[in-house]
């Protein structure tokens, strides 16, 4: 199927003038789309300041309560800092597969493996999927139980969770044709 074809669908009214359109027309790809920086640095701001009031409770008042905050910001301001590196999140789009990186952890989906993208609330708004190898897993039978779906992806790559659910339902039936 062409990427026309695929527009002339019931379910892509939605879809024209938005950014998904400009990705979907880029078939076969490769496209790659990355995590919202700014996100990432709100991620960011937040995670320090409150890492900061854990240090000035600590060694302000010596109170041990402000090890908590202090050691749980830490850590969400250093994987903020590492989010924000390049290429340290992203979703690539092929014929043959998606790939995201997470903090630098890569893995691939074959198309084939893959089936009913739609948003899901684990927490966020997030990008469910099915996938037959990963609900033969626990985690994935666990998810499936949690959210509805066996995987999920980490981000929303700059698009709203509706428009990349859409495209990645698309971009799979060409790839599949």
């Amino acid at each position: 199927m062409s990427w026309s074809g695929a527009l002339r669908s019931e379910r892509t009214d939605g879809l024209l003038g938005s950014p998904a359109l400009r990705i979907l027309v880029r078939f076969p790809g490769p496209v790659t789309l990355r995590a919202s920086r700014l996100k990432w640095f709100g991620v960011l701001g937040i995670s320090a300041g409150f890492t900061i009031v854990g240090l000035l409770i600590v060694f302000g008042s010596h109170d041990v309560v402000g090890w908590l905050p202090l050691s749980f910001f830490g850590l969400c301001t250093l994987v903020s800092v590492v989010a924000l590196l390049p290429g340290a999140s992203t979703l690539t789009l092929t014929r043959e597969n998606f790939v995201v990186v997470s903090l630098y952890r890569r893995w691939a989906m074959p198309w084939h493996e893959t089936d009913d993208f739609a948003v899901i609330h684990a927490g966020r708004r997030m990008v469910g999927y099915n996938a037959a190898s990963l609900g033969r897993k626990r985690l994935g039978r666990a998810n499936l139980a949690v959210a509805g779906r066996s995987g999920a992806l980490p981000d929303s790559y700059g698009l709203k969770a509706e428009e990349l659910a859409l495209l990645m339902t698309l971009w799979r039936e060409m790839a599949l044709k």
